[in-house]
């Protein structure tokens, strides 16, 4: 990290003049998507600073970080299942055209699975919850995000392990992002198209998925920005970002091809 320290030049000056004491203060102060994985390209860490000293009194000043890392997103097929007797419904519910229902395999069974019901056909969306549920438990929506519209399925197959369906109706057989973390529908970079900002973990972990040359993209931001905490203020509409422990928090904002730091 590049880190601009203030004084120096007068220290330097200082010294030279011969007549300065100058008191030097020593102190100092996911997990990826279950998504296919087509191509991944590293982005080059934030440049290694210097010296550490006063970092929590002096403004930090970065560079702009050119968004290079990104992991080419592949939706899954949905594969065709046989509903039987042994399927117990849970949870039905109608989202437009098509319909999710929610089953068990018996009381002995934790384990709840989802299935989606469209054009005459049954499409297996596999694992969804656990244990006894209602339907307060899970969300069905339709979303817009990355210049289409999506059926958005959100359950849990943990007490911190959310699991998100995106599926898409649009072609042939139905597709699906899954995202094993929380997502919401954000337009980050300001062109008017909304992202998904997927976030998990106590200490956020970060990924907004894109579109790049017609390619649904993944950009882990902790992973660009070489940070321990990333999470997006939707209100504000940056990235609150913080690189280490002891370092404060600095703002960020996502343009097109690159993260800029964000005054305060």
């Amino acid at each position: 990290m590049l880190i601009i320290k203030r004084y120096s030049l007068s220290i330097a000056l200082c010294l030279l003049l011969g007549g300065c004491n100058v008191e030097v203060n020593d102190e100092s102060v996911n997990p990826h998507p279950t998504q296919q994985i087509v191509e991944h390209t590293e982005a080059p860490l934030l440049k290694e600073s210097t010296d550490l000293d006063s970092i929590v009194d002096s403004p930090v000043i970065y560079d702009n970080i050119p968004v290079t890392n990104s992991d080419r997103i592949v939706p899954i097929e949905l594969p065709l299942i046989d509903v039987d007797e042994e399927m117990l419904t849970v949870i039905k519910q109608r989202i437009g055209d098509a319909v999710i229902v929610i089953y068990s395999l018996g009381e002995e069974d934790q384990q709840l699975y989802a299935y989606v019901e469209y054009n005459n056909k049954t499409y297996d969306l596999g694992p969804i919850g656990y244990g006894t549920t209602n339907n307060v438990n899970y969300e069905y929506a339709t979303v817009e995000a990355l210049s289409q519209s999506w059926i958005k399925v959100s359950g849990a197959l943990g007490a911190n392990a959310p699991h998100i369906l995106y599926i898409d109706f649009n072609k042939d057989r139905p597709t699906a992002i899954v995202i094993s973390a929380h997502a919401r529908e954000f337009d980050v970079d300001g062109d008017g198209i909304k992202e998904i900002v997927t976030f998990v973990g106590t200490a956020p972990y970060t990924t907004v998925y894109t579109m790049e040359e017609q390619q649904i993209v993944a950009i882990d931001l902790n992973e660009l920005l070489n940070a321990i905490v990333v999470y997006y203020d939707d209100v504000k509409d940056y990235f609150n970002v913080q690189f280490e422990i002891d370092q404060p928090t600095t703002r960020w904002k996502l343009e097109k091809d690159f993260l800029k730091q964000v005054e305060e």
